[in-house]
């Protein structure tokens, strides 16, 4: 009798396990898998001279080539200005970032902690000079000085060269 118990409790349990769709179902619908993409757009600003210092004109996007990790990588967009005419870029043909973003920026960082005195009036020599023959209008030119306490910004990044030139001047 404890036997057929058994045995009947056992039919019981295979009913229960027993899927209770029909043959004719079709099987659920699995979800398809997800696979995550990083896409990253660079901006790569390319101030292009020949060997003395001044702008080469009339470049496109077929005079670069783009590498990534030693692959060559295609140009998404290409927009060339220049320098040398800087309403080439009017306010309603261009949003005002890219015309902030095209125009060339020069940092004159001057080390005090690791520099010599005479080191020093070298550079500033240097930068004077830099500062009357280089920049072309619309360039923006920034002076910052580096020592015990950390970097100091002199002047931010400004046209005018006047006012670059005096705090290059009085520095150190």
């Amino acid at each position: 009798m404890a036997t057929t118990r058994i045995a009947g409790a056992l039919v019981g349990l295979a009913a229960l396990v027993v899927p209770t769709r029909s043959p004719a179902e079709p099987p659920a619908q699995q979800t398809p898998p997800v696979f995550q993409v990083d896409v990253r757009l660079v901006a790569v600003p390319v101030f292009v001279t020949d060997k003395d210092g001044r702008a080469v004109p009339g470049l496109t996007v077929q005079d670069f080539e783009v590498e990534d990790g030693g692959r060559s990588v295609p140009v998404a967009g290409f927009l060339a200005v220049d320098a040398g005419a800087p309403s080439a870029l009017s306010a309603g043909s261009v949003s005002p970032k890219l015309m902030a973003a095209s125009r060339r920026q020069f940092l004159l960082l001057f080390d005090l902690a690791f520099s010599s005195p005479a080191g020093l009036l070298k550079a500033r020599k240097a930068a004077l000079e830099l500062l009357e023959k280089w920049p072309q209008p619309g360039d923006l030119v920034a002076a910052a000085k580096f020592g015990g306490g950390g970097v100091e910004v002199l002047v931010g990044f400004t046209p005018d060269r006047a006012q670059v030139a005096r705090a290059v001047a009085t520095l150190g």
